[in-house]
């Protein structure tokens, strides 16, 4: 299968080339209680519902988006993937 542009093929699927496979715990925390605030501040960013997360998997096809600040998004201490196709 011929992967596009700005994707690479991993172990569970293909993905945006500056992604990359880790387990949830490792890349941040969970959080919870940001309620859906359409007129909040910040800029739309995508968030993950109950819905998007199984057992062994995230389902990114029906990921949504909600304003949230630059402070609010990036709250975990992992780094950012340097990794690029």
């Amino acid at each position: 299968m011929e992967v596009k542009p700005g994707y690479k093929q991993t172990d569970v699927g293909v993905i945006p080339c500056d992604w990359l496979v880790r387990s949830v715990g490792i890349m941040g925390d969970v959080v919870t209680g940001k309620a859906l605030a359409v007129n909040a501040p910040g800029k739309q960013r995508p968030y993950l519902r109950t819905k998007n997360v199984f057992d062994g998997r995230i389902d990114i096809d029906d990921v949504l988006m909600m304003p949230m600040t630059d402070a609010q998004y990036f709250c975990s201490s992992w780094p950012r993937a340097a990794t690029y196709c």
